[in-house]
């Protein structure tokens, strides 16, 4: 188990974990997607980046973003399953498409 101490907070303030660094609508987040589950991916991946490089990051040698990234991923997909999509979702799509179609003319 990794002591936290200053380097370990340092490290965190100079190079912040990417499931916070970017916004569920920067990163391809469909719009059928719940913004809860978007914010409970960033959670869970900032979460997970944060008990790996306390627990596992001098065992396993491995950048504790790739399992942050994943993990909030996990998560996102997750908590999609068991939320309902925004009202708008259906329309907005729709829209997307027909704006697609008519700039391919």
């Amino acid at each position: 188990m990794t002591r936290i101490d200053d380097s370990t907070l340092d490290s965190f303030a100079k190079n912040p974990p990417a499931s916070l660094c970017c916004r569920s609508r920067h990163c391809g987040v469909a719009s059928s997607t719940p913004h809860s589950s978007a914010v409970a991916g960033m959670c869970g991946g900032f979460l997970i980046s944060v008990l790996w490089k306390i627990f596992f990051s001098e065992a396993t040698g491995l950048y504790e973003m790739v399992p942050g990234f994943f993990g909030g991923i996990i998560v996102i997909i997750l908590v999609s399953l068991f939320t309902r999509p925004p009202v708008r979702a259906a329309g907005d799509m729709e829209y997307v498409v027909r704006s697609v179609r008519e700039y391919g003319r």
